[in-house]
């Protein structure tokens, strides 16, 4: 009896076994069945057939025990693949349970923040931003996860909301340096519509975010409640000696209007200029600019001469009062130093405008460029030239002339035997411009001709008659578009000092205007980081002859308008608005 018992769990034990054995064959021939899946899946996921891999990965779901490794990531691709598809209940869908079910995968954040892609690509920006601030704020996600949330917040915050919208997340969002756009959008939106108290609650909020003195600016401007504090604005230039005319032009064009904005202020808020006459003599500037900050100057406008740059920086540097250089012709300038801006006629982006018009409007398929020889001429040239060879056209020609030349015939003979149809030509001055325009005609060269600003000149129109019909010029000058205000400052200007008002002038009288913005948002601070970093922040202001905004890189943009020559007058010419051509200092 005792050996029939043990003889029965003999059998019985080897029956476990092989019971065992079976599962274990069973499980690993699952396993490989899910591997093939898997594999198969991902591959078709890879290849853009989402269909087949869509319908791989529910079979893999149906098979997989609920602790497979891989579950997470399966779910993760179907809900791309929705995702893809726009179907963004599903995808959310996927990505939700692969937060409930497995919280352990390391994958819970990517899903949140696929989530939040959701909602964004859906425009329910609302819920989006909800989710991408949860990964802001969380301590396990990487830094270049978290740098792309926090770029997506801005960019909903700065483009996507309503006023009220953009109120309620500032307001319940705890502060946080991605918003330090929005903050500014919202905050001066509330100061133009004059509801004071909002603004300095939003900028408080920007305070607390850490930007201290900008923020301390601006609430000081809400507490103003919009009105200019008074200043002194410093005015360095040349008054006498080799550049007295344009000097004395643009100080006339200073003085006239601070004039027109005094008119409008009470007698505690004027706006005050010191005056200091460089004499033409870079080395006189230094110490003038020492005079004017010790008389108490917030910001200076001029010098005009470029090489003044690197003879200032150091005075600039120390003392923090911002120097605006008007007409300076080296576009690296605001480069030098945080406190340099600039005001100029940009020639990079008119030749960048030439170009696009040239080639789009007029069809142009083989061009030609005439330049200066030197750094300047070059450097307008190659901007030409890049958009020239990004159209695929052909730029056959790339001539160079000295300044005072008094014969074109031989380039301009090179650009006729290569057949060109179109000719970009820089100019150094009226001079070289008288003699080069009439010899195009001469040589015989027909061509549509392309000019910067430098031709647009009513001595030149009249001087040169119509030898220059037909030509288009880019400028920011225009008239045309004069409000009210714009033609009050541009006839009152004539009449007092019997000239007109024209494309170099007139950078006296938006530099003015900008400083004056500057004044009034950093509530009257003595130079310092508030008035460069309200000058900084001027992203859109009302100039002679158009909007104004002033770049990362410090320089001031205005846009281009394109002039063609009929009947000896420039009439403007229709064409699309164009972005600044020179990449930006970040």
């Amino acid at each position: 009896m005792k050996k029939t018992i043990q003889y029965v769990a003999v059998i019985l034990f080897a029956g476990i076994l092989f019971g065992m054995a079976q599962a274990r064959d069973t499980e690993s021939h699952l396993d490989t069945v899910l591997d093939k899946i898997y594999m198969k899946s991902v591959s078709d996921y890879r290849q853009g057939f989402f269909k087949e891999a869509l319908r791989g990965f529910q079979d893999y779901m149906k098979a997989a025990v609920p602790q497979d490794s891989r579950l997470a990531e399966v779910y993760l691709h179907s809900g791309h693949i929705y995702r893809y598809a726009m179907k963004y209940d599903k995808a959310r869908a996927f990505y939700s349970a692969i937060i409930e079910k497995f919280p352990s995968s390391g994958i819970t954040m990517q899903a949140q923040f696929f989530i939040a892609r959701t909602y964004d690509e859906e425009g329910h920006f609302l819920q989006a931003l909800d989710y991408y601030h949860n990964i802001v704020l969380s301590l396990s996600v990487d830094d270049n996860v978290k740098k792309i949330a926090s770029d997506q917040m801005s960019s909903i915050l700065e483009n996507e909301l309503t006023p009220a919208q953009l109120e309620n997340v500032l307001m319940t969002l705890p502060p946080g340096a991605a918003f330090k756009i929005a903050y500014l959008k919202l905050g001066q939106a509330f100061l133009d519509r004059k509801d004071y108290k909002k603004a300095e609650k939003i900028f408080l909020r920007m305070k607390e975010a850490g930007f201290d003195r900008e923020a301390d600016n601006f609430i000081r401007l809400a507490r103003l409640k919009g009105e200019f504090p008074g200043g002194k604005i410093g005015l360095m230039l040349p008054l006498t000696g080799k550049y007295a005319q344009i000097g004395t032009r643009l100080s006339h064009a200073v003085i006239h209007a601070q004039s027109y904005k005094n008119k409008f202020l009470k007698k505690e808020q004027k706006l005050h200029l010191i005056k200091a006459d460089t004499e033409s003599d870079l080395m006189r500037i230094p110490q003038l600019y020492e005079k004017l900050v010790k008389e108490g100057a917030s910001v200076i406008l001029g010098p005009i001469q470029s090489e003044a740059a690197d003879i200032l920086k150091t005075y600039v540097e120390k003392h923090k009062v911002p120097v605006i250089f008007l007409m300076a012709s080296d576009y690296d300038i605001p480069g030098r130093s945080a406190y340099f801006f600039r005001n100029a006629i940009r020639v990079h982006d008119e030749a960048a405008v030439l170009a696009e018009y040239g080639l789009k409007e007029l069809k142009l398929t083989n061009l030609a460029v005439l330049v200066p020889d030197d750094s300047k001429g070059f450097s307008a040239g190659e901007v030409f030239k890049q958009k020239v060879t990004s159209y695929n056209a052909v730029l056959s020609v790339f001539e160079t002339y000295s300044r005072g030349e008094t014969t074109y015939t031989t380039p301009l003979i090179r650009a006729r035997d290569s057949f060109v149809d179109g000719l970009f030509i820089y100019g150094t001055n009226a001079k070289d411009l008288q003699q080069l325009m009439p010899s195009i005609p001469y040589v015989g060269l027909k061509v549509s001709v392309l000019s910067d600003s430098t031709l647009f000149d009513e001595y030149l129109f009249r001087v040169l008659g119509d030898t220059i019909n037909g030509t288009v010029i880019a400028t920011y000058f225009n008239t045309s578009d004069f409000g009210i205000l714009e033609k009050d400052i541009f006839d009152t200007f004539k009449q007092t000092y019997n000239y007109t008002l024209d494309q170099h002038t007139a950078l006296g009288v938006d530099a003015l205007n900008l400083a004056y913005e500057a004044l009034k948002i950093s509530g009257g601070a003595l130079g310092g980081e508030g008035i460069s970093q309200a000058l900084q922040s001027l992203e859109s202001v009302k100039g002679l002859c158009g909007e104004i905004r002033v770049l990362k890189n410090g320089d001031f943009y205005k846009e281009i308008h394109l002039y063609k020559m009929v009947d000896n007058q420039p009439e403007l010419v229709k064409a699309a608005s164009y972005e600044p051509y020179v990449v930006e200092i970040q």
